[in-house]
């Protein structure tokens, strides 16, 4: 049973780089909710905020997509091994990366697929 559909670590590029990349190699868009992004407690004591946070060069973070019916399936396979994981956005068909607050949503970047 396939049901993750995509995923890399989070490299050079960041949270949002990451993303870029997987979107733009699979032609689609993606709706990221910023609220939705969770700061280790460790990192937040040291004065992170998710300006800092999303920057970072996160060598054993991942981003994964899967449909939505699977979420909560890897969330609990990610839990039984110790690991969080957190759904913090939606593939859209539109080539743009947009980023939400829960609220207000802007198209951060559109994206030319040749």
């Amino acid at each position: 049973l396939k049901i993750v559909n995509s995923s890399k670590d989070v490299s050079n590029g960041g949270i949002f780089g990451t993303i870029l990349q997987l979107i733009k190699y699979s032609k689609v868009g993606a709706d990221i909710n910023i609220e939705k992004i969770v700061i280790p407690p460790m990192l937040k004591e040291k004065g992170y905020n998710l300006e800092t946070y999303i920057q970072m060069y996160l060598t054993t973070s991942y981003i994964l997509t899967a449909q939505q019916e699977h979420c909560e399936e890897i969330i609990k396979i990610f839990n039984n091994h110790h690991l969080t994981a957190t759904v913090i956005g939606e593939i859209i068909t539109k080539n743009v990366l947009k980023i939400n607050d829960g609220k207000d949503s802007i198209e951060v970047i559109e994206l030319k697929n040749h």
